[in-house]
Order: structure tokens, then C-alpha cells, then sequence
């Protein structure tokens, strides 16, 4: 597994780019929020995956929906 990280501005993607950062194994995502701007690292199997992955995200983040 890869390992992107995910920007996020008022709940729409605005970039996603490869990363090392460190992630706990038990947390698929690492959160960091500050006003309108959200950063997520997400692991998955390539970027398009990763970008579906992040879509769905904001989805539920727009809709109030739990993953």
C-alpha cells in the first residue's frame, strides 16, 4: 500500500500527492484541520484509487454521513 496525501478545501479535493508521512496501522487516515482546509493521509493500492477513496470522503463530509 501507498500512502497520499489528500488536501481538502471546504470539502472538495484540491490536491493529492504521494507521501511517507507516518500513519498508526490502526488508523486508515491521519487528520489534521485548520478553518476551511482538512489534510487526510490515505493508503491505497495507486493515486486513482487514493482519489476515489478522498471523493468519497468528501462526500460524506458534505453530507454529515460516517464512513
Amino acid at each position: 500500500m501507498q500512502k497520499f496525501r489528500v488536501e481538502f478545501y471546504k470539502f472538495e479535493v484540491k490536491s493529492i500527492a504521494p507521501t511517507y508521512e507516518e500513519v498508526a496501522y490502526d488508523d486508515t487516515f491521519l487528520e489534521k484541520h485548520e478553518g476551511d482546509t482538512i489534510w487526510a493521509i490515505i493508503c491505497a493500492e495507486n493515486r486513482e484509487q487514493a482519489l476515489k477513496k478522498a471523493k468519497k470522503f468528501s462526500n460524506n463530509l458534505k453530507s454529515g454521513v460516517e464512513a
